[in-house]
């Protein structure tokens, strides 16, 4: 069954208030409505079986009500969440506009607003400009999840002023983070490469053989599950860059090693800095 907004967010008040907040009154006036459009809403959820108004000072949710409001309540924490991050202050107003936001927003929207809160959440747990902090403290404070980042890798030494590595095009273009148990993995999916020969000028296909990252104990080869190339987030040192959450941008860097094999045999081991961008 398609709920209206309004019934929507009247079940949610039901279901989710503490019951001496339950009364049409005090609905009406977190929602910000007359209190007849609450009362005329409560009758339409009885006739559809979602409240049982026996009582009509306490209505109660019935089990098919509990159905038909799942998964809503996640709606509206990642719409509390979205508000806060872009800088909303007032209480009040976070609690009346995600219950709005959460009940109207398009499915789109809601993963647009996810994502969004992914990064702003792996901004938020170390505060102030210039800030540093390791890839494992991160992965300890941002909670389980999946987060997806964009990332460059720069060469150690420039050449003709560039120092934009070669590395950037054996690998997809943004790369996954897997936080579980406060564990966290750094995917990297590899590709095939073409380059022209600098020897024989003509193209070369290949693909990343080995790969390592730095650690205090020196080079350690990644290890691989087929396209995958999986790097402990331990050792990627972290820098703010930036006072404010929303304008923030968090700099994780990793020294490494990686040699490619292609039509001609391998390619010398180059040295880069992979940086990962969460902004």
């Amino acid at each position: 069954m398609k709920l209206t907004h309004m019934q929507l967010q009247v079940l949610n008040a039901l279901y989710n208030e503490p019951k001496d907040e339950r009364s049409y009154t005090k609905i009406a006036e977190k929602l910000r409505v007359e209190r007849s459009t609450i009362s005329k809403t409560a009758i339409q959820l009885e006739k559809l079986g979602l409240i049982d108004r026996s009582n009509v000072r306490t209505p109660v949710v019935t089990d098919e009500g509990e159905k038909a409001i799942y998964g809503l309540n996640d709606r509206i924490e990642v719409a509390k969440d979205h508000m806060r991050y872009e800088g909303v202050i007032c209480e009040d107003d976070i609690i009346h506009d995600s219950v709005v936001l959460a009940t109207e927003c398009s499915q789109s929207l809601h993963n647009s607003m996810e994502k969004v809160n992914q990064h702003y959440k792996a901004k938020s747990f170390f505060s102030g400009d210039g800030t540093t902090f390791t890839g494992k403290e991160l992965s300890e404070n941002i909670g389980d999840g999946y987060f997806v980042f964009p990332y460059i890798f720069f060469r150690e030494t420039a050449m003709d002023y560039d120092n934009y590595s070669m590395a950037n095009y054996a690998f997809s273009r943004n790369c996954e983070l897997m936080v579980s148990k406060g564990k966290g993995t750094v995917i990297l999916r590899s590709i095939v490469v073409t380059h022209r020969s600098g020897r024989t000028g003509r193209a070369m296909s290949g693909r990343v053989d080995k790969f390592k990252y730095y650690t205090p104990m020196g080079f350690i080869e990644a290890k691989r599950r087929e396209d995958m190339i999986l790097i402990p987030m331990d050792y990627f040192k972290f820098r703010n860059m930036g006072e404010d959450v929303v304008s923030r941008v968090v700099l994780g860097t990793l020294c490494v090693k990686c040699t490619c094999v292609c039509d001609e045999g391998d390619m010398p081991e180059s040295e880069a800095y992979m940086t990962i961008l969460i902004h």
